[in-house]
């Protein structure tokens, strides 16, 4: 696996709606990460996580492809902070990956959201969030 050493922070996006993603990778880039995707498909990202670490993750919980749990667990098994942003509200249902993840209901404001993944590299463990 491809050990990203850039002096940006690599936010990998999995966002299928195109305004949204759109939105977010602008926003994200003009605040100093670096983004990758965006990824409308599990299994887009799920190829470019195999072979890159991202600092850490936006995910939708759902894309075009169906639910994102193995994408999740991927990401946890790499210890890479993530958050999910969604249209739909956490249940008690939801797949064991999604419970102890800051779950975001969409919409909310950029700055916001940015806010919330900044809190989670920074919480991660090794401090992903050094500059950004």
């Amino acid at each position: 696996m491809e050990k990203l050493d850039h002096a940006r922070p690599i936010i990998l996006l999995a966002e299928d709606e195109a305004i949204i993603a759109l939105e977010l990778a602008d926003a994200l880039e003009e605040l100093g990460f670096e983004i990758a995707g965006p990824f409308t498909t599990c299994a887009e990202a799920e190829l470019w996580l195999k072979a890159h670490q991202p600092s850490g993750a936006i995910l939708d919980n759902e894309l075009k492809d169906g639910p994102c749990e193995v994408l999740a667990g991927d990401l946890k098994a790499q210890g890479v902070p993530f958050l999910v942003y969604s249209g739909h509200r956490r249940t008690a249902d939801l797949a064991p990956v999604f419970q102890d993840v800051p779950w975001i209901v969409k919409p909310l404001s950029t700055a916001d959201l940015v806010s919330a993944l900044r809190s989670a590299l920074r919480s991660a463990p090794g401090g992903r969030l050094k500059h950004v």
